[in-house]
């Protein structure tokens, strides 16, 4: 190995430790922040994540996320599985496969610079290197803080899988071009396609990937027809996987919502509007896309984004111009790129090409439920860093070093400052509450942001803040409908706010107006008519109302038998009248129908003990051990029945248990000495 050979792997190893350093230093302050939002329906409430079993079942499932997700499923399970629900584990994979995707972007842009494309190239100076380029490229895309909501918001690990496994599939795809045996090359693109399968099955943008195989074949290896058979094929495998879950759910396709001609604009957040209307007003998303490449400011979880209705609107049709322009200027360096000394071209061009390709699935003509997400953008940004890089050193090289030595030291500063910017923007996820205000400080008109700011008051048990936030969202939806919950779902948290700050008249009075709402002719929601009986009946069984309260479940239960929620409430209204035996009756119901459920398990043990029924409590404590062996209160309960039961034997071993499980355990310690 010669001392040239040595001195870039030095570089590369020690270009990869500074790609490292920077992402856990941009991502230090995000590993303690808290599940939110989609957390809790993909992570915390998620039996597929603590069930490795059960994953196979969501496949099948009607969830678009869980069964065509997989991998991202796969790997919430596995952190479960080693850490519960500590989010210090799900945040140190997520920033873990970031540094990757960082890594593999640094060696992808290498291999590029090694095709036969650039064999007679050189640079003007020896200052921007091909792995100082890389190293640029992926130092920007690894701090840029646009990649927050990507890295930040764990539910968000979608992106970052299917990044991961795409510049896998397209870096193993350039190996097999450049390998020189047949068990190379075959070794090389079956591992491209397996990569390609895995990504799709991460998140659904990986669909595309085809088509920037095929521009990275044609624009660096040539040979077209081996490129479009090649890529036919991926194309062909590809589409497996779509075409088998539109099969399965005619009228989807991943996150894409269904398709119609005409819906009324209102709103911000919906997946039925009019693929016309969309598209216009993505040209001004994708404006807006750029701007916060650009200008990392004012970033938002939600954006209030309106719909465009013409295409001559003067934002529409200038953000259209902007766009075009932007796209034929690629196509012309490319083709400036054929001229000696300009190949570095070629490579600006990819960058624009692989920034538009990556986005044409959320934001041409097919409805999403969002107009704009910053993860969507997270793979396209690689693109968008690829370009900044090689055209602005190309401009510094080719007016001597002194300017590329200042370039050189701008971009070193931009990274720094990008680093900074990441780091504070990182700081406002630190709670729900703190995020969901930092929406509506930015965007007071979101009504979903005033929404779910007032859920997270009410979970931290703020109930006069929840009580504002959901009022706040009531006067907004009549300005405009928010189609992401209805105007009773809104009442109905309310209600639930005053019911748990104990102001039981009006939440009564609330409850009674969602009833009336769900009730009405223009609404179809029984569900929300469930709830709200429900809760009604709560607060009544709260006021001591037990009459009032029963002939509120029993209105719940004629709409519908077997909601668990109903039993229950049923349930603890017949312990509170000390009728026992209608309440086993409600809890059993329960338990035959959620034979998983914890909580409903214990309920059952102690009404049979109350009752006096030993073996019957011994069994539902039993099964409540084999659904969590840690479940320290069922070794404590069986073993009080059998010292009840004079059995103090059959007691020991449960009380011995319960106490390595805590040893400090106050109950299990008295159960102890009565044993002694």
């Amino acid at each position: 190995m010669s001392s040239a050979d040595m001195w870039a792997i030095m570089k590369n190893v020690l270009y990869i430790i500074i790609i490292a350093i920077l992402s856990v230093l941009v991502y230090s302050n995000t590993y303690h922040v808290p599940f939110v939002y989609d957390d809790f329906t993909n992570i915390r409430d998620n039996p597929s994540v603590k069930d490795p079993s059960l994953i196979i079942n969501t496949i099948r499932s009607t969830d678009i996320i869980l069964r065509s997700r997989v991998i991202g499923v796969l790997s919430f399970n596995i952190n479960y599985r080693f850490g519960g629900l500590n989010v210090i584990g799900y945040h140190v994979v997520n920033t873990g496969i970031h540094i990757i995707n960082a890594i593999l972007v640094y060696f992808l842009i290498l291999l590029i610079y090694k095709s036969p494309f650039f064999q007679d190239y050189k640079p003007n100076n020896y200052i921007f290197t091909p792995q100082l380029n890389a190293l640029l490229t992926a130092g920007l895309f690894v701090v840029h803080p646009i990649q927050t909501q990507s890295v930040t918001y764990i539910s968000h690990r979608y992106d970052l899988l299917a990044a991961f496994f795409m510049l896998w599939s397209l870096i193993t795809y350039i190996k097999m071009l450049t390998s020189d045996t047949k068990f190379k090359k075959r070794t090389c693109f079956i591992i491209s396609i397996l990569s390609e399968i895995l990504a799709i099955e991460s998140k659904e943008i990986a669909v595309l990937l085809p088509f920037l195989i095929f521009m990275v074949h044609i624009s660096f290896y040539r040979n077209y027809k081996k490129a479009a058979v090649n890529c036919l094929i991926f194309l062909i495998i590809t589409l497996i996987v779509p075409i088998s879950i539109y099969l399965k759910a005619p009228g989807t396709l991943g996150e894409l919502g269904i398709i119609r001609d005409t819906t009324p604009v209102e709103t911000t957040v919906l997946n039925t509007t009019s693929p016309k209307y969309y598209l216009f007003t993505q040209f001004r998303v994708i404006v807006t896309y750029i701007r916060l490449l650009l200008l990392p400011i004012n970033q938002k979880l939600i954006y209030n984004y309106h719909f465009y209705t013409s295409f001559f609107n003067v934002h529409v049709f200038s953000s259209f111009l902007f766009l075009l322009s932007v796209i034929l200027f690629g196509i012309y360096i490319y083709f400036l790129s054929y001229k000696e000394g300009k190949q570095i071209f070629r490579l600006s061009s990819l960058g624009i090409y692989w920034f538009f390709v990556f986005l044409s699935l959320t934001s041409t003509f097919i409805p999403f439920n969002d107009l704009i997400a910053e993860h969507w953008i997270y793979f396209s940004s690689i693109g968008f860093m690829l370009f900044v890089v090689t055209i602005i050193t190309t401009i510094a090289e080719k007016n001597g070093k002194f300017a590329a030595k200042a370039v050189l030291t701008g971009l070193i500063l931009l990274i720094i400052t990008l680093s900074m910017v990441s780091y504070k923007r990182n700081s406002v996820w630190q709670s729900e509450i703190s995020l969901w205000k930092d929406v509506i400080s930015k965007n007071p008109e979101s009504a979903k942001g005033h929404f779910t700011l007032g859920l997270s008051y009410l979970n931290h048990g703020d109930y006069d803040y929840a009580i504002e936030e959901f009022e706040n969202t009531i006067k907004l939806n009549t300005k405009s409908k928010a189609l992401f919950q209805t105007l009773e779902q809104f009442y109905l948290y309310l209600g639930i706010s005053y019911r748990k700050k104990a102001s039981y008249e009006k939440a009564v009075e609330v409850f009674k107006k969602v009833i009336s709402l769900s009730n009405s002719s223009s609404s179809n929601n029984r569900d929300t008519l469930i709830d709200a009986y429900n809760e009604l009946g709560c607060t009544y069984l709260d006021m001591n109302n037990y009459d009032m309260a029963l002939e509120q479940f029993t209105k719940a239960m004629k709409l519908n038998n077997n909601i668990k929620k109903t039993h229950v409430n049923l349930g603890n209204l017949f312990i509170k009248t000390n009728n026992i035996d209608k309440a086993i009756s409600e809890f059993l119901f329960v338990a035959s129908n959620n034979p998983d459920d914890l909580q409903v398990h214990f309920i059952l043990g102690l009404l049979f003990k109350e009752n006096k029924l030993y073996d019957k409590a011994i069994m539902e404590f039993i099964k409540n051990i084999e659904l969590n062996r840690n479940h320290i209160e069922s070794y404590i309960e069986i073993a009080s029945v059998y010292i009840i039961l004079k059995q103090n034997q059959l007691a020991r071993p449960y009380v011995l248990k319960a106490l390595s499980i805590n040893p400090s355990n106050s109950e299990a310690q008295y159960l102890m000495r009565q044993l002694n």
